[in-house]
């Protein structure tokens, strides 16, 4: 998809930087979005480095369920956004427990409160490529808002796009760096290495629970104990 040929990508030296910009990732979209098209991870710090030069970032956010990308917080703290929770609702039964992320609504709800309550704002940044987004972006451009919208390629809804007044790949900023099928396989699993054996990222087991291998043991194989034998009185 060629998104240079109604909006060009444009480079630092084309905004004025006396504008005050607020952003807002949507980090699941962005992170695995990255993972799944490119193979690669984010670069948060040069996304916020090309977002710092449009203008004063006066609001930075960034919003997941954090317990799924826990490593990825040190970098997106690194880059100058505040990590914002999202809880998953549950959507089925305790016996098929299914999870459903609330990071979208609660993502816009977070715009329309910063934007209303800070009416300053004039650049709004959206790190998403999710179609969903559509009617906030029509929204925030009838507030007077200059709407931009950053993805990684492959990842952005091409009606959001042109929605935009701009559009961003995360390629055309080279802000992908390319992910080992190790931390690959690590980070698509939740944090937690599948292979047997590692010692990476594995989950530890509960607090005050250990281990009991004698009772996953076939019968044949349970270790016996015979009981001692008292001497015969004299």
């Amino acid at each position: 998809m060629d998104l240079t040929k109604d909006k060009t990508v444009q480079t630092v030296e084309t905004f004025d930087k006396g504008k005050t910009v607020a952003v807002f990732a949507d980090n699941e979209n962005l992170f695995f979005g990255c993972l799944n098209n490119a193979k690669s991870f984010p670069d948060y710090k040069i996304i916020m480095d090309h977002i710092r030069g449009m203008g004063r970032v006066i609001h930075a956010t960034c919003i997941s369920d954090w317990t799924r990308l826990m490593k990825s917080v040190q970098f997106v703290v690194a880059a100058g956004m505040e990590p914002m929770f999202s809880c998953n609702a549950v959507t089925s039964g305790v016996s098929d427990v299914k999870r459903q992320s609330c990071s979208d609504a609660q993502l816009i709800c977070h715009v329309y409160e910063t934007v209303i309550s800070r009416p300053e704002i004039q650049i709004v940044v959206l790190i998403t490529g999710d179609r969903d987004f559509l009617p906030l972006v029509h929204s925030l451009k009838r507030m007077g808002k200059y709407v931009i919208v950053m993805s990684e390629e492959r990842s952005l809804a091409w009606d959001l796009a042109s929605a935009a007044d701009q559009a961003i790949t995360l390629q055309s900023i080279n802000a992908l760096r390319l992910a080992p099928d190790r931390e690959a396989e690590e980070a698509i699993n939740g944090g937690r290495s599948t292979q047997v054996g590692s010692t990476r990222w594995t989950q530890r087991p509960a607090q005050g629970q250990s281990p009991q291998p004698t009772q996953s043991m076939p019968p044949a194989q349970m270790p016996t104990q015979t009981p001692p034998q008292t001497p015969p009185r004299q």
